[in-house]
């Protein structure tokens, strides 16, 4: 036991300083690459600033975290990404302690390729939705192995805390069902299914989390639950085996390659354990209670499901490569139980290389640029997976002193009306002049609700007032011809890489007589 408890703690030390240098790695990265926020960032931003039970397009924690970390550490760039990129050390840290209780020697490989994945290494410059469901993901599985085995009332209740916190952040979140349903029989425990207190007790309190979003969905007409299923099942690009195909090769680049071969060989031989298992069961029946299965076809549990459907998702229309990032906090578990050989102990050096090959592949990826001003060359926009965080700062910065210079009137108002059918406008133009106070509205013709600033602004006629539209070409014909007069006051581009640059036109709008068609609510 005292040996157990000096492993622990080392592995402990160890992994927490790792975690620290990555993430002070990261947190530099953010401060000094040209960087301003992602339009789903800004998007995000906006909303923080007026928390609320829930949005058009995500449910509310995403806001929540960003409005804690920019009270702590200011609207910068900073400030906004803060609270989820810290998420991240700590699904390691929960991944460690599952990862011990699968096996006493596979949390800290589990941990550590966490820490270095692609996806972790990407995915944790961002302030996204996955950063909260990840952990909330990883939570839940710990907390369904600890139920599974104790039946213990206080897991299961854990158990619907992290499942109503990570449908909170995410929908994706509901997935998990599809892991938890086939465990409740498989996983070694004391008993098995459904017919007892402790998996009701996780979804009732699932439910009392998740409520208040749900009561908010109902107050609006259910924008959220409406867009996710815009996204998934009337998704406007068709699928079929080529966008399957490039799904899962995409799954194989964010969990790395070397990672990925390691997992396919932990699947392999989770196959080989049920199949044993299956055999034996055939010959000596197991008693009512007695536990069926253990590690090995749990973790393929948490890997499998969500991979599957969103498989199916990219060939039937699409799916983005995120959409199974919760998946691989098994695949991380998986590879933590094949780094441990059959003698119990750890494969060290399969472990540092699967990790200093991720740790490379990242640095790369976001190190290009300075890899290629070292030889004196641009960095071409196609090899720079970040391109869409570069140049919005500064092309408002342009824009707005080319108002301020040319039109002294623009600002005149406490909150100049800023009007664009474009979210991705909107969105950069609230968080870029911030300090102008600026107030965005949605051009919205019709009674379809399309986003969150179709959601919560309506532009109301009002004789003479000025307004400014924001557009990434002309200001189009049917928004300019609703106006008495358009006139263009501004228009800025700046590069952002070689064959990229970003388009801002401002035109300002006098007199607004009212969209084209009548009884719009």
């Amino acid at each position: 036991m005292n040996r157990d408890r000096l492993t622990a703690g080392s592995e402990f030390i160890g992994l927490l300083l790792a975690a620290l240098v990555l993430t002070a790695w990261r947190l530099y990265v953010v401060q000094h690459q040209d960087w301003t926020l992602f339009y789903d960032e800004a998007q995000y931003w906006d909303w923080s600033r007026e928390p609320a039970l829930g949005y058009y397009s995500k449910p509310p924690l995403i806001a929540w975290l960003i409005a804690a970390g920019t009270a702590w550490a200011g609207d910068g760039v900073l400030g906004v990404k803060l609270v989820p990129m810290l998420l991240y050390p700590l699904t390691a840290l929960v991944l460690w302690a599952l990862g011990r209780e699968l096996h006493p020697r596979a949390g800290l490989p589990a941990a550590l390729i966490f820490l270095s994945l692609p996806l972790t290494g990407l995915l944790g410059l961002y302030a996204s939705t996955d950063a909260p469901l990840l952990l909330c993901w990883a939570l839940a599985a710990w907390a369904l192995w600890r139920a599974q085995k104790s039946d213990a009332l206080g897991d299961w209740a854990l158990l619907g805390l992290a499942c109503g916190l990570g449908l909170l952040a995410k929908y994706t979140m509901a997935a998990f069902a599809l892991s938890a349903l086939p465990a409740l029989w498989l996983v070694a425990g004391p008993r098995r299914g459904l017919l007892r207190p402790g998996p009701w007790l996780a979804a009732l309190v699932a439910l009392a989390v998740l409520a208040p979003n749900l009561w908010w969905n109902a107050q609006h007409a259910f924008p959220t639950l409406q867009h996710t299923a815009d996204i998934t099942t009337r998704a406007r690009r068709h699928g079929g085996l080529p966008e399957a195909a490039e799904f899962l090769a995409g799954q194989i680049l964010v969990l790395g390659p070397l990672a990925a071969w390691f997992a396919f060989k932990g699947l392999k031989r989770a196959w080989q354990g049920w199949r044993e298992q299956e055999a034996n069961a055939r010959i000596h029946p197991p008693l009512e209670d007695e536990p069926a299965l253990g590690a090995w076809p749990y973790v393929p549990l948490l890997i499998l499901p969500l991979l599957a459907m969103a498989t199916a998702q990219s060939w039937l229309a699409r799916a983005n490569l995120n959409w199974a990032a919760p998946a691989h906090v098994g695949s991380c578990l998986l590879l933590g139980l094949v780094m441990v050989a059959p003698s119990g102990t750890l494969r060290r050096g399969a472990l540092a290389a699967t990790v200093l090959l991720n740790l490379a592949l990242v640095g790369v990826t976001v190190h290009a640029g300075d890899i290629y001003r070292q030889i004196g060359e641009p960095l071409p926009s196609k090899y720079d997976a970040l391109v869409r965080m570069r140049g919005w700062d500064r092309a408002f910065a342009q824009l707005g002193q080319a108002l301020s210079a040319g039109e002294p009137g623009w600002f005149a108002g406490q909150q100049p009306l800023v009007l664009s059918d474009d979210r991705l406008l909107l969105a950069q133009a609230a968080y870029q002049w911030r300090d102008r106070g600026i107030h965005p509205v949605a051009w919205k013709p019709d009674a379809r609700v399309r986003d969150h600033y179709e959601l919560t602004t309506r532009l109301e006629p009002a004789p003479g007032q000025s307004v400014w539209l924001l557009s990434r070409g002309p200001a189009p014909m049917d928004i300019a011809e609703r106006f008495d007069s358009a006139r263009e006051a501004a228009i800025v581009r700046t590069e952002v890489a070689p064959g990229r640059h970003v388009e801002i036109h401002a035109t300002e709008l006098r007199g607004f007589h009212g969209y084209r068609q009548a009884g719009i609510p």
